[in-house]
């Protein structure tokens, strides 16, 4: 008897490990009424739709390491509620399949790491969906929200992301993140604002009271993105605005109140078009490189390298200047450029110059 006891207690103590992440990983279901607050970290899941009173957040996170589940379901606010996940400084969450919308506060505040996807945050007051350092967001939409659409730290990952018509930027992403097939559509502020290191690809940024697209430093890549009429705001805007030593390509960059696309030192920019802009078409500080675009029917310049040491190459710059100041085709202020099998004809409908304009010989 002795015997088997000891074995009996053994073999329990074998089986201990393998029972209990079955237990630590069981989904409990929320229930209650607002603010339902989640102390421990865990998998837990809506059970119903909520409605949130005024002066409450819908639910409350208190721990790391929770994952929520809305199983499709709504959380539904009110003018003066709170924000409808209310994850702050709290690290790794996980928020997936369901609606937040009309919530005071915000739909989600999360801290560093978070995953957010299959989620429409809109209509809120403040920021649709705001994490920290490093957050993942995709397939997922906030729109008509009182901040910004999306608001992601540095190192952040934003795919397939709509975020339309919020009162301020579109989408907000730190230095060295990624976005990918989102659009950005007639925001308050900018559509999509970056941080140096930062890249977009694919989508579209258009009609935003600024810019469509600001990076706020150097190193960004952008490429394969629509940036159209933008700029409708009392301090206008570019369609692509980037600092130094970036590169951009296959950029539409049209119908923009001011520049279609500016950028700083270094930059390299290839295969775009870049029309019917309020100012100059594309404009690059020196030691540019503007390669393989059209630059065409802009008020100002078609392109301008305002330092000099650039080089431009395969180009259309036709038919700019018809502002009231007029402007040139291809315009190197600095010396030092090469322009090599570009086009730049009928410009300067506005009355001043047309074709190339270089530096005079000194």
């Amino acid at each position: 008897m002795r015997r088997r006891s000891v074995f009996a207690r053994l073999f329990s103590l074998w089986l201990f490990p393998l029972v209990l992440p079955v237990a630590a990983f069981a989904q409990v279901a929320l229930h209650g009424k607002p603010p339902i607050k989640i102390e421990h970290p865990g998998s837990y899941f809506l059970a119903k739709f909520l409605k949130v009173k005024t002066g409450v957040d819908a639910i409350k996170v208190l721990a790391p390491d929770v994952s929520i589940n809305l199983n499709g379901f709504s959380i539904l606010g009110r003018s003066g509620s709170g924000i409808g996940i209310n994850a702050t400084g709290r690290a790794n969450l996980i928020v997936i399949n369901g609606t937040i919308v009309g919530m005071g506060g915000g739909g989600i505040v999360a801290g560093d790491n978070a995953q957010i996807s299959n989620i429409h945050a809109n209509s809120d007051g403040g920021a649709g969906i705001q994490c920290g350092f490093g957050c993942f967001v995709q397939a997922s939409s906030a729109n008509s929200n009182g901040k910004a659409g999306v608001s992601a730290g540095d190192f952040g990952n934003i795919i397939s992301i709509q975020a339309n018509s919020n009162r301020a930027d579109g989408i907000d992403c730190g230095k060295a993140c990624t976005v990918t097939d989102s659009n950005a559509s007639a925001n308050g502020g900018v559509g999509i604002g970056l941080g140096g290191g930062a890249s977009v690809s694919g989508g579209s940024a258009s009609s935003n009271t600024g810019s469509g697209i600001v990076c706020n430093g150097a190193n960004c890549q952008i490429s394969a993105i629509t940036a159209t009429a933008n700029g409708s705001g009392p301090n206008g805007g570019a369609g692509v605005s980037a600092g130094d030593s970036n590169t951009l390509s296959n950029i539409v960059a049209n119908n923009n109140r001011d520049d279609g696309i500016d950028c700083g030192v270094n930059c390299t920019i290839s295969s775009f078009t870049a029309d019917v802009n309020g100012g100059v078409g594309i404009a690059v500080e020196s030691g540019g490189s503007v390669n393989g675009g059209a630059a065409n029917t802009n008020e100002a310049s078609g392109v301008v390298c305002d330092g000099g040491n650039c080089q431009i190459s395969g180009m259309t710059a036709t038919a700019n200047g018809i502002g009231s100041n007029g402007g040139s085709g291809i315009v190197c202020d600095g010396g030092n450029c090469t322009i090599m099998s570009s086009t730049a004809s009928s410009n300067g409908a506005g009355g001043r110059v047309a074709g190339y304009r270089l530096p005079r010989p000194r």
